[in-house]
């Protein structure tokens, strides 16, 4: 770490990464709509951290979800798979998602996962995912890289 990169929330997370990958993810995967939560192990959730102006404007702020509750964010952390919906009006929980209609879940390793929606259904096809994974794992690969240099 530089300077100035010390976190004042207490977590151990790397300062500023989720902004990082965010901004990463808007420069090169052109998805408008995209939201990174961290796991926050000692509290049990998957805390939002970065999210696009889109998703601020349209949806407002983000909740955290339980990483042990029912929901697409939880089962992509635990499972460590990606999960894509054409239609998340599918998804049976109580959580709000409107105007959004389609969603790609991608976990980034023990760090957390990320969430690409578009307001369009069925828009993400296998090569979307593909290339969202390249950029995720990219960004599992540099949080890897922070959390080895801090110890």
């Amino acid at each position: 770490m530089t300077p100035g990169d010390e976190r004042t929330d207490g977590s151990d997370r790397p300062p500023d990464s989720g902004r990082l990958h965010r901004r990463r993810g808007e420069k090169y995967s052109g998805y408008d709509y995209t939201a990174v939560r961290f796991a926050d192990e000692d509290e049990g959730v998957l805390e939002p951290v970065a999210l696009t102006p889109e998703v601020t404007e349209v949806l407002g702020d983000r909740p955290s979800y339980l990483i042990d509750g029912d929901s697409p964010h939880a089962e992509v952390y635990t499972e460590g798979e990606r999960l894509r919906f054409d239609e998340v009006r599918d998804i049976d929980d109580d959580h709000g998602r409107d105007p959004v209609r389609s969603a790609m879940y991608l976990p980034i390793g023990e760090h957390g996962m990320v969430t690409i929606c578009d307001p369009e259904p069925g828009v993400f096809d296998r090569s979307d995912i593909e290339i969202a994974s390249v950029l995720v794992a990219n960004a599992e690969t540099a949080l890897d890289r922070q959390s080895a240099a801090r110890r």
